[in-house]
């Protein structure tokens, strides 16, 4: 049990760090390299650790991992207003939207798939016993 309390808040704590990092960052961008920035950061690196961090958090089985589709979604869109602007440089807020919360969504599906099958396959074992 505290293992899988370490994963999730392990999970939580970088998703966080890729936020503040990806904000961060938008200080340091040349004013012509922010479409670049758009299109690496909010559409390429935070997919890719929304959905990785939403795997471990969905291996956890605990029911609080439906929350964090919502507070990804809801950081990266602050993160983008923060950096640059109400609605960032002409991206658009269901695209950002989109890229935010279906691959936190997909990981903590394909997360909580794997730990019900995980956790099936123990209980037949202990019932072949």
């Amino acid at each position: 049990m505290k293992k899988s309390i370490k994963k999730v808040s392990l999970a939580a704590v970088i998703s966080i760090l890729a936020l503040i990092l990806v904000w961060l960052y938008s200080f340091i961008a040349a004013p012509n390299d922010i479409i670049g920035f758009i299109i690496l950061n909010f559409f390429m690196i935070l997919p890719l650790v929304f959905l990785l961090c939403g795997i471990i958090i969905g291996l956890s089985g605990y029911k609080a991992v439906l929350f964090y589709p919502v507070v990804t979604t809801c950081g990266s869109v602050l993160v983008n207003y923060l950096s640059h602007g109400i609605f960032g440089l002409n991206t658009e807020l269901w695209l950002l939207i989109l890229f935010s919360l279906v691959p936190s969504l997909l990981g903590t599906s394909l997360g909580m798939l794997i730990f019900h099958f995980r956790n099936k396959k123990k209980s037949e074992q202990v019932h072949l016993n």
